[in-house]
């Protein structure tokens, strides 16, 4: 038996969506809105800020010249290059996952299912390997 299995997320139809909503032409539900915040938790994971662009360990965001060389930095972020600590991110990610596991619990994504809500856990599931988030429900449900 032959299982297609395509990505988790189709990137033209969450931009339509998300385009969508922030126009205010269409609500984004719970689970759209974890997924955007997941995204740029997956960014942050890899060095990158809101925007896309790398950010170096004192606060700079790296700017590379055409041939890959190091043309000029700017201030504002925690991007590491290689070679030198992943620290910055790791603390930066571990409290995006802390929030985002605090929303799933809040807008009952393990009770509810939908198509979004699985995608959620799919996009989560990688980033908690190795996470030590300490997650403590800070309300109790029935």
């Amino acid at each position: 038996m032959n299982f297609f299995l395509g990505p988790i997320l189709d990137c033209d139809e969450f931009l339509a969506r998300f385009v969508s909503h922030s126009k205010g032409a269409q609500h984004l539900s719970n689970e759209g809105g974890l997924i955007a915040m997941l995204l740029v938790t997956w960014a942050a994971s890899y060095g990158l800020n809101e925007r896309g662009i790398p950010e170096t360990e004192r606060g700079e965001v790296s700017r590379t010249d055409s041939h890959g060389g190091e043309a000029s930095t700017y201030s504002n972020g925690k991007y590491a290059p290689p070679g030198t600590s992943r620290r910055p991110w790791k603390n930066q990610t571990g409290a995006y996952l802390r929030e985002i596991l605090e929303f799933v619990d809040l807008y009952g994504v393990l009770r509810r299912p939908t198509l979004d809500g699985v995608r959620v856990l799919l996009l989560l599931l990688p980033l908690m390997e190795g996470e030590s988030t300490h997650y403590v429900p800070t309300h109790k449900r029935f």
